[in-house]
């Protein structure tokens, strides 16, 4: 059963990891219709992860504040949100082959 729920969350991970593409995608293209629905699913993510693994979700976090507009600040944090994503990951799969090698 616990290694069903670790497979879960990693599709899960990896359903985020491909809707971060695609709004980077629409917003590349000139697409800001979809602007505020990015915004609204890279703070709820990044919220979502925080809890999941704070130390990976910090350590890609930006201390500094930024002047940018809001397609390029959101265009940067997708991309940091795809990094989060992909060390979670990375980590979940050590951790399975460690537990396999036991």
């Amino acid at each position: 059963m616990n290694e069903l729920l670790k497979v879960k969350e990693i599709k899960d991970l990896t359903d985020d990891y491909n809707k971060c593409d695609y709004y980077l995608n629409e917003l590349n293209r000139g697409n800001i219709k979809c602007l505020r629905e990015a915004i609204l699913f890279s703070e709820k993510k990044y919220n979502e992860l925080l809890v999941k693994d704070c130390v990976i979700t910090l350590a890609n976090k930006n201390p500094f504040p930024s002047k940018l507009d809001n397609v390029s600040q959101t265009k940067i944090n997708l991309n940091a949100l795809k990094k989060i994503i992909s060390e979670i990951i990375l980590k979940k799969d050590i951790s399975n082959i460690e537990n396999i090698n036991k």
